[in-house]
């Protein structure tokens, strides 16, 4: 992937990474400390890399249980903002209104490897295809962990205004995904196809082998993609640490 991008100068483009304390199988996993770091500490300095976000904003929920990591947002001096707990889409909504956005980066805060270069490829493609939604989701060649989703404002306060499913409120691109006749969408790919890898954090095992990975590279500032893979492959029993871990899917809602 090419690290020549060029800050867009017409475009204003918002991250908005998804995060709350009150996870139901990991509970406070975006404060686990990795390496001396809260994980969201690590996943808003690697974002603070790319090369064409303009902001970043973690967006959390308005509910008590969330009061503890506003704090620590607030004294690391992370952007952030609270809204509903369940509408999720209320919380993409008002950031980028509030921040004039014209894309909207979306990532979750369970994935401490998010590699900016990836970051930025998906945001470059969605400029370049004019999409109105681009991801390297739909057809999966990433592992989970690298999930990158970017759309449009126009997209959003569509979704914004007229979405009443209050699931797809909460996990906010479904919409999107469920109605490809509606959207112009594109798909990024990797190189080699790695999704049988997890590298997100929703269960104790995810969280062991991301501390095996950082713990391997504890002297490197940013782990890249190909670090992992490099990784994985000199060491194949590494991923197995928690390949038996199944991925929510919405449904179970």
């Amino acid at each position: 992937m090419s690290n020549n991008y060029q800050k867009s100068s017409n475009k204003i483009i918002v991250c908005g990474i998804q995060a709350r304390m009150a996870s139901s199988r990991l509970p406070r996993k975006v404060i686990e400390p990795i390496e001396g770091r809260p994980m969201i500490s690590i996943i808003v300095d690697s974002l603070n890399s790319s090369q064409l976000i303009t902001k970043n904003i973690v967006l959390t929920s308005n509910e008590k249980t969330d009061d503890s990591f506003a704090d620590l947002l607030k004294s690391k001096n992370i952007a952030f903002l609270r809204a509903s707990q369940e509408d999720v889409l209320e919380r993409y909504y008002l950031a980028a209104k509030k921040e004039n956005a014209d894309l909207i980066v979306r990532i979750t805060g369970d994935c401490p490897l998010v590699d900016p270069s990836i970051v930025d490829e998906v945001i470059y493609q969605a400029i370049e295809h004019s999409a109105d939604y681009c991801s390297n989701v739909g057809d999966r060649t990433f592992p989970r962990g690298y999930d990158v989703e970017v759309f449009t404002f126009t997209v959003l306060e569509k979704m914004y205004n007229e979405v009443t499913d209050p699931i797809e409120r909460e996990y906010v691109t479904i919409h999107i995904r469920k109605n490809p006749n509606l959207y112009k969408i594109h798909n990024v790919s990797s190189k080699y196809n790695h999704s049988e890898w997890r590298v997100c954090v929703d269960t104790h095992e995810d969280l062991k082998l991301i501390k095996e990975i950082f713990n391997h590279y504890k002297n490197k500032k940013q782990i890249s993609f190909n670090d992992v893979v490099t990784l994985f492959n000199k060491y194949p029993d590494l991923p197995k640490i928690n390949a038996h871990v199944e991925q929510r899917k919405y449904m179970e809602k």
